[in-house]
């Protein structure tokens, strides 16, 4: 089993996207935190949480990555 955390019970998640402009300190959260199977299908995205909700390439970001609007 892993290391605890509840997302590496499920097997299905192929996409897991990190917002953080420290994406080498996200990085290694990342690892520490999860099964090797997960480890592959993280994607850092360096923003903060504002640009990421207010800017351009973060609105279409949710739109196309996230499928929402």
């Amino acid at each position: 089993m892993g290391k605890g955390i509840a997302l590496n019970e499920n097997q299905i998640i192929q996409n897991i996207y990190f917002i953080n402009p420290d994406k080498e300190a996200t990085k290694s959260t990342c690892i520490a935190l999860l099964d090797k199977h997960f480890q592959k299908h993280c994607e850092y995205k360096e923003w903060d949480f504002a640009t990421f909700v207010s800017s351009a390439e973060g609105r279409k970001f949710i739109t196309e990555s996230l499928k929402r609007t």
